[in-house]
């Protein structure tokens, strides 16, 4: 067995005040998130290899029209279209 080192907080200050960005899919699901969390995203739902091919973004780079994975009840569902106004 070999452990590696894991990054749990990449910006943390409890007693700070902080922006957040309000991340809502075209179905109505919101997350809301620092600018420097870390999100997986897609820009396709086309194929299984397309959704496949998602990667981390920090949340103030995600764009209206990419795609992130939801879920209900901690079942992962299907991609879902971001639309932020």
């Amino acid at each position: 067995m070999q452990f590696s080192e894991v990054l749990l907080f990449l910006d943390r200050e409890p007693n700070g005040t902080r922006l957040y960005y309000e991340i809502e899919t075209e179905t109505g699901q919101q997350i809301s998130q620092t600018p420097t969390h870390l999100i997986f995203v897609a820009d396709d739902n086309t194929t299984e290899v397309s959704r496949a091919m998602s990667r981390v973004e920090y949340a103030k780079n995600v764009q209206t029209g990419q795609f992130l994975y939801t879920s209900s009840k901690g079942d992962i569902k299907t991609m879902t279209s971001i639309s932020m106004d």
